[in-house]
């Protein structure tokens, strides 16, 4: 099972599995994709708006690998 690096940004840090800032390490089955890891983690469709894999914009059908470096932001907002 390949182990990610998972961080979360903004109220999204609500979803982790567990207490991290802003992040934890996890591991994913093989074959684990952005979309899926979301899925997993109950995390609203609609709700991540940057998706990065290892600083990179990644679509959401990209399979994870060991290592890899996940961050997801929600839209954001300001004054």
């Amino acid at each position: 099972m390949p182990k990610i690096e998972l961080r979360l940004f903004g109220h999204l840090r609500d979803y982790l599995p567990e207490r991290g800032d802003p992040g934890v390490w996890i591991s994913v089955p093989d074959g684990f994709t952005l979309d899926d890891l979301i899925k997993h983690l109950k995390i609203p469709p609609s709700d991540p708006k940057i998706v990065l894999v290892n600083g990179l914009h990644a679509e959401r059908d990209k399979e994870l690998a060991e290592g890899d470096r996940v961050s997801i932001f929600p839209p954001i907002a300001g004054g």
